[in-house]
């Protein structure tokens, strides 16, 4: 995709390409939300430094990670989001996964606001 770059291994993104690649593929998107209306409220959430946990989804990094190994420090080119999804879950038990930084971070995260 043309909107990221990857030097070594820092992931570089065009957030116009971005949005515009978001909403080639957001057909039922409602007819106010269109290229201006996307930046204005990247702007007002960059303005915020808004924590990036809080605007994206296991599925935007999925996406990320798969576009990684599509450049050239992987081998293989051939990962799809949905490998890269499936070797996450299959990589820990629910034991193990409780362990690690991300699970703890995530749930004094919801604990902090009653979820």
């Amino acid at each position: 995709d043309n909107f990221i770059t990857f030097v070594d291994f820092s992931a570089n993104i065009d957030i116009d390409n971005y949005i515009q690649h978001i909403l080639d593929r957001s057909p039922r998107k409602p007819p106010h939300c269109d290229f201006n209306f996307l930046k204005k409220e990247y702007q007002l959430l960059y303005n915020k430094q808004a924590d990036y946990k809080y605007v994206c989804n296991g599925h935007d990094f999925t996406y990320i990670t798969m576009m990684a190994f599509h450049s050239e420090f992987s081998r293989d080119k051939n990962i799809t989001q949905e490998k890269v999804e499936s070797h996450l879950r299959i990589a820990y038990s629910a034991t193990a996964f409780q362990r690690t930084n991300i699970y703890n971070e995530l749930s004094g995260l919801i604990d902090s606001h009653n979820i």
